[in-house]
């Protein structure tokens, strides 16, 4: 019974010591872990040891951490918080340190100050090469720091597409250590061994995870756990998941915007393959326009994986958009300017950036100019020792076959060829004051011959006075049908002007020879000052020239008649040619794609545009070269084809984006080539009218008059001649060369006045210059009112069977006749206008222009954080450096706030799991003494065996 007892207690004694012994061990491991952020206290719960009911010992139950799984999950959500807030600040701290400070001398604001600043003193010495050159190179600057932020920002963007998939990487690493960690656990729970550091293990690895993206986590009873992305897509239970991502190859493709690749989570099959289900976390898409990428979606809220994806579709973007915004406003406000202006020498080529084909139709409207001028910046001369004028495109009256303004490049080409070349190789038919009168095709010819064809007049008034043209008779030759519409009203030529009349006449070719044919117009041409003058102007025409696409053409005369003259084309093959040219300036064939070009044909000249008011209203639905309706520009005719550029922009091809002209402006905005190669290339001024000039003209001082006298009525078949135009008297007109002769001669004198007052082919030319009036008796005056014609006269007669006339109070006689007489002129001297333009050395009207710029509110559409706003060009990039460091700030404030509420969460995890080392020192010393008890107990029962021992000896 004394042994029982001794060994029961021996027992105790060995169980105590053992539990204390792993007591003290729990406490030296954390003490060890006091400054573990990681760590979790552990806890040894000792129980007791029983047998039949009897306490025979103690041992340590469980060994456990001392944590509160609530605080754990809000504190690693925090994690996911603190990682997204740190990413941001990271990104937008090396933004901020690309925008440098605003106060460098370095700084984009201060070189766009340094860029007007320049223009200043260019604009009071417009010729001086040293400060073009300084302008150029403001300019160059202001382009490649621009240039520099966008290529930096793209490459943020870049950076933070590569460490997306760094982190995908981080996350299939991760959820591969934990599957084996779930697997750990779930074996150790099974055979009742300690798996606290398998739980903490597992705890690092999902805080990690955590930061990476925002995590759900459940914990199963036995430790493991199965995870979901906050949007509730599974990422790790009974089964194993794969993220899989393919990183954007190169930096270039970020900047032309390729298609991102999407972030999608796949379940592995047994074997490790992976399934077709899968889930897209990160979709992929284009980058639009405006800072928002549009395509882009994600189903991840938090962490580094969201604050990446943000940066890089969103808010980096929105700050390049705004660059964007930036670099076009300043871009079309030069560029307006310098299209619209020249320097001396003016440039002898402009050629054009935005890509055009032949066939591309655009609606204008308003006017452009376009002046040849030589290298002094005066007006070129005609072979005939006349100044050329400028060509003036009236948009509004240009087709190509659809409404009026809406053109081919094609026909933009062509009329400026037709001025400025084929006017020198074509010959001349000029009639009054109008220099030039060509036929010009208003419409298309039938696809076979035979069809009909409309036509209108192409004329060129370089008079000092305006005219009215009336078309008074078509003829066609070759037995064709011939002229089968009404003849148009009269049309206005405006002084100074090349304009077509606009309303045509319409021919038919049916019936005909099969061509050339000749048409003859008749033409009456009344200035403002009264003048008449009539000819008939002949042209040919085929009706199968091997292309039906004839409209807009202009036929040259072939010769002229009555007042009308003829002059043979001279021996010169023009001044300039446009064409559509590739990028080696190279003619490109019909339908492919090039850039619009005019040239002069040699170094003597050169080329100045002036947008005036034409503007680019896009086209209308339905239009012959849109089925959509697409939006006008409302840039200038120059300004649109970029034909003088300043800056140029979007060199590079932009794909998938909704709004190219803006996207990747900033990014691609240079200088063009030849202005910083050749300062001198810049617009200084504008072209202006030339200067009145001294010219001595004949003014009439009374009119030429002369009178008819009749003794008798006039018999069928007299006659009468008014400057070789012959009259006969018949008993009833049908003709408009044929008079009635009245029942008395009182009523045949106002037949006679109604014929020769009448407008029509046959009285056209001096006779329908005069005025005939009957005083209903017996007298026929003839009035010349053509005052400043030399002469002011010409003859008349008649032949008569028995009436006798007399001619200004001669005798009577069958056979009269004589002159109009009494008109008398002098000459004086007068200024006329020229209606040429030129550009004078020191012209600055581009300079000053560029330079008000500075202070000049332009609109700015909205882009990125910033509204659709009117602005000064200084002050829109100060409101983006500006945002920015709000920004920045924000980002640096929130990471700030996410650390104050992790650190938080922290401290109320350390009270209920940290380490007290004050408290595991006083528990160390608790264990301690017992297990010394436990000794000294074992020390004492193994005494009392000694004795027992010694006893039963």
């Amino acid at each position: 019974m004394v042994t029982y007892s001794l060994d029961s207690a021996l027992n105790s004694s060995l169980t105590a010591l053992n539990a204390n012994q792993q007591v003290l061990n729990v406490v030296a491991n954390n003490i060890s872990n006091v400054n573990n952020p990681n760590y979790s206290r552990r806890i040894a719960e000792l129980s007791s040891i029983s047998s039949n009911d009897t306490v025979i010992g103690v041992e340590v139950s469980s060994i456990y951490r001392s944590v509160n799984e609530s605080l754990i999950a809000d504190a690693r959500k925090q994690q996911s918080n603190v990682a997204n807030a740190d990413t941001l600040s990271l990104f937008y701290s090396r933004i901020q340190n690309l925008f440098g400070d605003p106060n460098s001398t370095n700084s984009l604001a201060n070189n766009i100050t340094g860029l007007f600043t320049s223009l200043d003193s260019l604009s009071l010495d417009p010729q001086l090469s040293s400060l073009k050159l300084n302008v150029v190179n403001q300019a160059n600057v202001i382009a490649e720091n621009i240039n520099y932020l966008a290529k930096n920002l793209h490459q943020l963007r870049y950076d933070a597409d590569q460490q997306i998939g760094t982190s995908v990487n981080n996350i299939n690493s991760l959820l591969g250590q934990l599957s084996y960690n779930n697997d750990s656990i779930a074996i150790g729970f099974n055979l009742g061994n300690d798996t606290s550091n398998l739980l903490e293990t597992r705890d690092m690895l999902l805080n990690s995870l955590a930061k990476e993206l925002d995590i759900n986590v459940y914990i199963a009873q036995n430790g493991t756990v199965q995870i979901s992305a906050a949007a509730g897509q599974e990422l790790l239970n009974e089964s194993k998941y794969i993220m899989q991502y393919a990183q954007s190859s190169s930096l270039q493709g970020i900047i032309n915007n390729t298609r991102f690749g999407p972030v999608t989570v796949s379940r592995l099959n047994n074997d490790g393959s992976i399934s077709d289900l899968s889930v897209v976390y990160i979709s992929g898409g284009v980058s639009e326009s405006g800072g928002t990428s549009s395509n882009v979606t994600t189903n991840i809220l938090s962490g580094k994986l969201a604050a990446l994806q943000q940066l890089r579709d969103v808010k980096i973007p929105q700050i390049i958009d705004e660059l964007d915004v930036l670099a076009t406003s300043l871009t079309e406000q030069f560029n307006a300017i310098h299209n619209s202006g020249g320097g001396i020498p003016p440039a002898t080529s402009l050629t054009g950036t935005r890509p055009v084909t032949n066939t591309d139709g655009r609606d204008f409207t308003g006017t452009s100019r376009i002046a040849i001028l030589d290298n002094n910046g005066n007006p070129i001369l005609r072979p005939d020792k006349t100044p050329l004028p400028p060509l003036l495109l009236n948009f509004d009256k240009i087709a190509s076959g659809g409404l009026a303004g809406e053109m081919t490049t094609q026909t933009i080409v062509n009329e400026i060829n037709q001025y400025f070349h084929n006017d020198f190789i074509q010959n001349k038919a000029s009639i009054g004051n109008l220099y030039d009168v060509k036929l010009a095709a208003a419409s298309n010819l039938s696809t076979e011959p035979g069809g009909i064809m409309s036509f209108d007049l192409d004329i060129q008034n370089d008079s000092q006075v305006s005219s009215s043209v009336q078309i008074t008779a078509v003829t066609v030759s070759g037995g064709c049908t011939g002229l089968t519409s009404s003849l148009p009203a009269a049309a206005g030529s405006t002084a100074g002007s090349r304009s077509r009349t606009g309303a045509p006449f319409t021919v038919s070719f049916a019936g005909g020879s099969g061509g050339p044919y000749t048409i003859s117009v008749t033409v009456q041409n009344t200035d403002t000052n009264g003048n008449i003058s009539s000819g008939t102007i002949q042209y040919q025409v085929n009706d199968n020239p091997g292309s039906t696409a004839v409209q807009n053409t202009r036929y040259q005369p072939i010769t002229a008649s009555g007042d009308a003259t003829f002059t043979v084309a001279a021996a010169i093959n023009g001044i300039a040619t446009a064409q559509i040219v590739d990028a080696k300036g190279k003619p490109v064939s019909p339908g492919n794609s090039g850039f619009l070009q005019i040239s002069t044909v040699n170094g003597k000249y050169g080329i100045i545009m002036d947008d005036i008011d034409s503007k680019d209203k896009g086209l209308r639905a339905g239009s012959p070269y849109s089925v959509n309706a697409v939006t006008g520009t409302n840039k200038g005719f120059a300004t649109y084809y970029e034909l003088n550029d300043f800056f140029v922009r979007n060199s590079n091809t932009i794909s998938g984006t909704t709004n190219a002209a803006v996207t990747g402006s900033a990014v691609n905005l240079q200088l063009r080539s030849d202005i910083l190669a050749n300062p001198i290339l810049i617009s200084t001024g504008k072209i202006v009218r030339s200067p009145s000039a001294p010219q001595t003209v004949s003014q009439g001082l009374t009119a030429a008059k002369a009178t008819m006298q009749f003794n008798a009525n006039p018999s069928i078949g007299d006659t009468i001649t008014i400057d070789s135009q012959v009259f006969s008297f018949v008993a009833s007109a049908v003709s408009n060369s044929e008079i009635t002769v009245g029942a008395n001669l009182g009523i045949t004198l106002d037949n006679i006045a109604t014929a020769l007052n009448a407008s029509n082919a046959y009285t056209s030319g001096t006779v329908s210059k005069a005025a005939y009036t009957s005083d209903a008796i017996d007298l026929l005056t003839i009035t010349y009112g053509n005052l400043g014609i030399i002469g002011n006269n010409y003859a008349i007669s008649g032949n008569f069977v028995a009436a006798q006339v007399s001619v200004n109070n001669e005798s009577y006689s069958i056979t009269p006749n004589g002159y109009l007489a009494g008109g008398t002129n002098h000459q004086v001297t007068v200024n006329v206008q020229p209606w040429t333009y030129g550009i004078a050395i020191g012209s600055n009207e581009s300079i000053n222009s560029f330079a008000s710029l500075r202070s000049q509110a332009v609109n700015f559409n909205q882009a990125g954080y910033l509204p659709k706003m009117t602005n000064t060009v200084l002050g829109y990039f100060s409101l983006i450096l500006s945002y920015n460091t709000v920004q920045t700030q924000n980002a640096s404030d929130y990471l700030t706030e996410q650390n104050s509420v992790y650190n938080t969460l922290g401290t109320m995890m350390d009270a209920v799991g940290g380490v007290n080392l004050d408290q595991e020192i006083a528990s160390s010393m608790q264990y301690m003494n017992a297990y010394k008890a436990s000794s000294k107990m074992m020390s004492l029962i193994m005494g009392l065996y000694d004795t027992l021992l010694s006893s039963i000896k």
